[in-house]
């Protein structure tokens, strides 16, 4: 769009001139090991040069520096750049703010990251079904609910930019952050955690589904106003 396409497409007529005299630079030697090396490099030099620039030119207004901006609003959502609460291994967790102003967190996938990537379709399989066992799971008290998933559009039909799932927010940290400051817990306040956790996992299991990662990581603690230090509430 714009200026961008302009400077993409720029770019992209620069490095087919590049690939162009490296070809004829290649015809003036001998067919030898060397100049069929030459050939290889400078075409491939070409076409990640040509696969960078397409991805910059479809970022419109959002194009930055190595791909795209995360988007501040989505749905009727409000995303806060600025509060990054973790990463995980497909994407970065945020904290954000639905109409009515209640914070919730948002783990943002960046699915344009995969779009050039043979095992892209597995990929999506994967965060589909993640999804619904979410859905399956329902609702537990010691259990971080899902609330939505939104796919942002993009340039490429049929797929989506990025895919942003919303859950509730767990404001206290980590239970890892806990024992790291505070070093061992006192019994009363470990049977406190660990009764809910097996209440989770009872849930889970009555689900028919498994966790796989359980870890003082990933236990979340729920903060409020007036909550006691030492039966702190927590969430898988």
């Amino acid at each position: 769009s714009g200026k961008e396409g302009r400077g993409a497409f720029r770019t992209l007529r620069i490095s087919c001139t590049c690939l162009v005299g490296a070809v004829a630079f290649a015809k003036m030697a001998p067919m030898t090991t060397q100049r069929r090396s030459i050939r290889r490099s400078a075409r491939l030099a070409c076409l990640a040069a040509a696969a960078c620039t397409l991805v910059r030119w479809s970022a419109g207004n959002e194009c930055a520096a190595g791909g795209y901006t995360v988007p501040n609003v989505f749905g009727t959502y409000n995303l806060n750049t600025a509060k990054v609460l973790g990463a995980g291994a497909y994407g970065s967790v945020y904290e954000c703010t639905n109409a009515a102003g209640v914070p919730h967190a948002v783990k943002v996938i960046p699915m344009w990251r995969m779009q050039l990537d043979p095992q892209k379709e597995a990929y999506k399989q994967k965060l589909d079904a993640e999804v619904n066992v979410h859905q399956h799971i329902g609702a537990h008290p010691n259990i971080v609910q899902m609330v939505d998933s939104i796919d942002v559009a993009g340039e490429v039909q049929g797929w989506p930019r990025w895919k942003m799932i919303v859950m509730e927010l767990a404001a206290g940290g980590e239970l890892s952050d806990v024992l790291e400051k505070e070093g061992k817990l006192n019994e009363a306040k470990a049977r406190h955690i660990f009764k809910q956790v097996v209440g989770a996992m009872q849930h889970v299991h009555a689900k028919k589904v498994i966790h796989r990662d359980l870890k003082t990581d990933n236990i979340l603690l729920c903060t409020a106003q007036g909550s006691d230090p030492n039966k702190p509430f927590v969430k898988l």
